[in-house]
């Protein structure tokens, strides 16, 4: 069986030439949703962000700060994957049995794991809550028992 490197150059181009514009467009398209998706939350939590009489200006500043972090950080994951599925896509990989078992995982996962969860849930309550920010020192105090054996 001989291979013919002419009629895989010339499979190669076409494909590039039909999805490769395509792909670099989701790229490019998710690049600058990342990028002005930072600049639209910076705005949103300026204007939701209430100021008190009794924080100073630099704490609003650091609560802002980790608002913005956090909302960033999660669009920018959400983003980015459904950009990684349309270029699965362009591959020719089916991607509606991946979000399918995805979905699955994720139920399962979820029932495995509601106490980290809940964790997870109440640490966004303690940021929203102003609470504790980011660069913030806390001191926690340790209290050993000690179990005696009879």
């Amino acid at each position: 069986m001989e291979i013919d490197i002419n009629y895989i150059l010339e499979m190669l181009k076409t494909w590039l030439l039909l999805r490769g514009p395509v792909i670099f467009g989701i790229l490019f398209v998710t690049w600058a949703m990342s990028h002005w998706m930072r600049v639209i939350i910076l705005k949103i939590v300026q204007k939701v962000v209430q100021r008190h009489a009794y924080s100073s200006p630099a704490e609003e500043k650091k609560r802002e700060d980790t608002l913005i972090k956090i909302s960033h950080n999660f669009f920018k994951i959400f983003i980015w994957v459904a950009a990684f599925l349309g270029i699965l896509h362009q591959f020719g990989v089916p991607v509606a049995p991946l979000i399918t078992g995805a979905g699955i995982l994720g139920v399962a996962v979820g029932f495995g794991s509601q106490s980290l969860i809940k964790d997870i849930l109440n640490g966004l309550f303690i940021i929203v809550e102003n609470q504790f920010r980011i660069g913030d020192f806390i001191c926690i105090e340790v209290i050993i028992v000690e179990l005696l054996k009879i």
